[in-house]
């Protein structure tokens, strides 16, 4: 089987969180709670910044994440470097990951808020879609994938992740608590959804790699819950 590259969510540390604990969750390291008080403001223009990489790379970046703005009340700017609040770099040993969207606020002003390891229109979307304040769709609490969890380990601790137990735990099986998230029924065609193979689950569920928005992504990102285009957001 062809390694897998999984991106991770990053947590803040317990000393720059302003809001509440973690929530801990049998049998696995804690999450961020209360994902739904991680959406930035309705209508807000994000500025983003480039902390390295060639232009090449930037420039997929600006291609491929205002695709999430054409389904959200939301915009990004690439052209205001002044206090950004989305800070990219583009090392390729750190693989792929993002802070959740407003811990992006927390993070000291001189560290990255979202490292692009891999530079495809996919990951692009996918770690946008972290910055928004989405979560990995395996951890939908709505899902409940039976997992295969001694090949997911064997995979993942391998290249190109070379994970631990504790960090496989944080991001493949740990779900979030209904309360803390606005969810849908789990979508296979997310983009927040990673390539999952059948050898790593018990159930027969796999899923493919996905490289854009499916139609769930781009209704679930305009909720009147989440980001919705024409209405006040929900309480």
């Amino acid at each position: 089987m062809a390694r897998l590259r999984v991106c991770f969510d990053r947590i803040l540390p317990r000393d720059l969180r302003t809001g509440p604990d973690p929530v801990t969750i049998a049998h696995a390291t804690p999450r961020a709670a209360f994902e739904r008080a991680k959406l930035w403001p309705l209508g807000a223009t994000l500025r983003v910044a480039f902390l390295d990489g060639a232009e090449a790379e930037r420039e997929i970046v600006r291609r491929f994440a205002p695709d999430w703005s054409r389904f959200a009340n939301l915009k990004f700017d690439f052209a205001t470097n002044h206090n950004p609040h989305i800070r990219i770099t583009f090392d390729p040993d750190d693989g792929s990951w993002s802070y959740i969207g407003r811990d992006c606020e927390a993070v000291p002003k001189s560290q990255p808020t979202m490292n692009l390891g891999w530079q495809e229109e996919g990951v692009v979307l996918h770690e946008f879609g972290h910055t928004l304040g989405m979560i990995h769709e395996h951890q939908n609490p709505t899902g409940g994938i039976k997992w295969n969890k001694e090949a997911v380990y064997r995979e993942l601790a391998g290249p190109p992740n070379n994970w631990d137990r504790a960090t496989i735990d944080n991001n493949m099986f740990a779900v979030y608590a209904r309360d803390q998230v606005n969810s849908t029924r789990v979508d296979p065609h997310s983009i927040m959804l990673y390539a999952i193979p059948q050898e790593w689950t018990l159930d027969g569920f796999s899923s493919s790699p996905n490289e854009v928005l499916s139609e769930t992504d781009k209704a679930f990102v305009g909720d009147p819950r989440n980001y919705p285009l024409n209405a006040p957001r929900m309480p």
